[in-house]
């Protein structure tokens, strides 16, 4: 029998300044799983999630954190909450041992319960309510529950094309965000079609549902760009980034898209893996090797600063932030 080892350092800071962002070590100070993903209820309540299959909690504004639930070997990927009552957790399976998909609280976080929605592959998802929630799956689709039977109806997939005699899809949805007007939109990117050349352009790619994900159209296809997170401050103004830390700005709700921030000698081995927009002036990204970009005039000029030594391998890290001024970097 083969055993795998797996050992993560993740890092979680404070942020104290707008212009000049200073971050703090926060959590832990012994590494052990890196976090996934973090959710506040309000400036002193929150919920994070690690690989290792720990829910952790901060009630002090992420000054301290403490695990109060465990899932041995399931990976928990996402936390989100509809509401300060509801949220849920998604694990998709990893490796053998890990059992659970689904998991969600109804009382602010307190006890959390598991149950089987048919989330292992999901990729990423977006709950709209207590009953109904959209997956991104890993062939490309785009799945809704909005029923009492506790089943996912596919409501969108992406095209395939075969590679030598196995059909594969041209990319996955990337993430969902729900906008002030109640639109949801989609960011998709078909990198692996792009790799093996059955595109040339048009990789990045935004759908649009104003009926709460039952359908979807295309908003926005261009760039031969790999794009991997983007966020909104308002139904207008936003921002997207990926490969080679490119970031794109958008004034008229993500219909077209113009370069906001490049690099003079762009490293070809990393990318923005996430972005947070505070409002239409403040947006953070930072990038897989743990660099972060940030202005806080719109784009017009950017800072930059890196909160983990330089590394040739990309990490997934992440952003949350609890009110304009402070704000958390995590990941492996």
């Amino acid at each position: 029998m083969k055993i795998l080892w797996f050992v993560f350092v993740y890092l979680i800071y404070s942020f104290l300044s707008t212009t000049h962002a200073q971050w703090e070590m926060r959590y832990p100070s012994q590494p052990t799983s890196g976090i996934n993903d973090m959710f506040f209820l309000d400036q002193s309540v929150g919920y994070a999630v690690n690989g290792s299959g720990s829910i952790l909690k901060t009630i002090d504004g992420g000054e301290h954190w403490n695990i109060t639930k465990h899932y041995q070997r399931d990976y928990l990927t996402e936390v989100k909450f509809v509401d300060s009552q509801n949220g849920f957790i998604i694990s998709p399976f990893s490796y053998i041992g890990d059992s659970q998909d689904f998991m969600f609280t109804t009382d602010g976080g307190n006890y959390w319960q598991s149950n089987y929605l048919g989330t292992s592959d999901a990729l990423t998802f977006l709950p709209l309510s207590t009953s109904e929630m959209i997956k991104s799956g890993d062939q490309g689709t785009i799945s809704k529950l909005d029923n009492f039977f506790f089943f996912l109806s596919e409501r969108y997939r992406i095209p395939i094309y075969f590679e030598w005699d196995i059909v594969v899809p041209y990319g996955y949805i990337n993430q969902f965000e729900k906008l002030n007007s109640g639109r949801i939109v989609a960011l998709g990117s078909s990198w692996r079609a792009f790799q093996m050349n059955v595109i040339t352009d048009s990789v990045a790619f935004i759908l649009y549902s104003d009926d709460n994900g039952s359908t979807w159209d295309t908003l926005w296809c261009d760039l031969p760009k790999v794009l991997r997170a983007f966020s909104f401050a308002d139904d207008n103004n936003g921002w997207m980034g990926g490969s080679e830390n490119e970031i794109y700005k958008t004034t008229d709700g993500g219909m077209s898209w113009q370069l906001n921030y490049s690099e003079i000698n762009p490293d070809p081995y990393t990318s923005i893996s996430k972005i947070k927009a505070i409002d239409p002036l403040t947006v953070f990204a930072v990038t897989t090797k743990g660099k972060i970009i940030s202005s806080s005039n719109g784009g017009v000029s950017w800072d930059t600063t890196s909160v983990v030594p330089y590394s040739y391998y990309e990490s997934y890290f992440n952003l949350n932030f609890i009110k304009d001024q402070k704000g958390f970097v995590f990941g492996p």
